[in-house]
């Protein structure tokens, strides 16, 4: 039933607040006196068109409030529910704001909703007989509320209208699922195909920082094992390295030190203790130039981080993001695993009906 009205600035009206009690309210009055305008204002909350003539003289805009308490079993309450519309204790309040400019706002406990869906509702909450109005009686979308009402199936309506919401809920999750994994399978085969490469290539985090500084050591290899040649030679050289030179010294101050009685004792063991020094950094660098003769591997080097830089531009992605990329793509074909799983389990729950 309606309980409330109010009405601001609309024709003659300022300011306006109705109460309504149960049972029946009568309007009397002369021609003209303004029953009318009560019947536009609620009228306008009811989704009429909007007339920027019942604007009263010199104001911006008009606005109507309309408060009504409903049953349980009230079909506008079951279309707010499909909406998505909240509401509380059955009571609806429906705001009507018209600007001078033609424009039209409509609400429904204070959420915005179209003219449309409102002059839907308003059919639903209020009959207005006019002198050639055809009684909602010959409609038949009333019927069935009718008779509902008749037989006092309230209860039975309610459970069914909860019924009928859960259902709908559970095919609209169904529905989504459907379209994500309809979306995921086109990708599924991209997913494979991609892992599976990433899987053979097997890219590792840091791999193209060391691969660039083995490439750059290689390609200077030449020079590196020439230095590394000559320093060797400089050390062993039979005839001019520094060992063979230290090992004359030697000889020179031995005979010194037995002339002496031992006096050169201590130069000849620094010497001794420089060539043993000299002698271990030249079978070290023995060995650095075995390490370095490996000039074949370049290519092998360049083969892979071609193949790594493809693959990264490939995903437009970086080579040290590629191991997260392959976490990814495998924790995405999981969850269309598990879509599939959750698809059928929503088939199965809506055949069975209701859980």
């Amino acid at each position: 039933m309606l309980i409330s009205l109010s009405i601001r600035n609309v024709v003659l009206i300022d300011k306006l607040d109705l109460t309504f009690e149960k049972g029946l309210g009568v309007f009397t009055g002369e021609t003209g006196a303004g029953k009318s305008i009560l019947l536009d204002s609620l009228s306008l909350v009811l989704g009429a068109r909007a007339d920027t003539g019942l604007i009263r003289h010199e104001e911006p805009q008009l606005s109507v409030s309309a408060s009504f308490r409903l049953s349980l079993s009230h079909p506008a309450l079951l279309m707010l529910t499909e909406q998505g519309l909240a509401y509380e204790e059955n009571e609806l309040i429906i705001r009507r704001i018209v600007t001078r400019d033609g424009r039209s706002k409509a609400f429904i406990n204070d959420q915005p909703v179209s003219v449309s869906f409102l002059k839907t509702i308003g059919e639903t909450l209020v009959e207005i007989h006019g002198q050639f109005a055809s009684h909602s009686l010959l409609n038949p979308a009333t019927h069935l509320s009718v008779l509902d009402d008749y037989g006092q199936l309230g209860h039975l309506t309610t459970a069914c209208r909860r019924a009928y919401n859960m259902w709908q809920y559970k095919h609209s999750e169904r529905e989504v699922a459907e379209q994500a994994l309809m979306i995921s399978q086109h990708e599924e085969a991209f997913l494979r195909s991609s892992l599976e490469a990433l899987s053979i290539l097997n890219p590792q985090k840091g791999e193209e920082e060391q691969l660039t500084q083995q490439r750059t050591r290689l390609m200077n290899a030449e020079k590196i094992i020439s230095s590394l040649d000559k320093a060797y030679q400089t050390i062993n050289d039979e005839q001019e390295g520094v060992l063979h030179k230290l090992s004359q010294i030697c000889r020179h101050l031995e005979r010194a030190n037995q002339l002496t009685d031992g006096y050169f004792e201590s130069s000849l063991k620094s010497i001794y203790e420089t060539a043993d020094m000299l002698s271990e950094a030249g079978n070290k660098l023995e060995k650095e130039l075995d390490q370095w003769d490996h000039a074949d591997a370049l290519p092998a080097i360049d083969d892979r981080l071609f193949a790594l830089r493809d693959a990264a531009r490939k995903h437009q992605t970086t080579i040290d993001e590629l191991p997260d990329l392959m976490k990814s793509m495998q924790d995405q074909l999981n969850q269309l695993e598990k879509g599939e799983e959750t698809l059928t389990d929503l088939k199965k729950r809506g055949a069975r009906g209701l859980d």
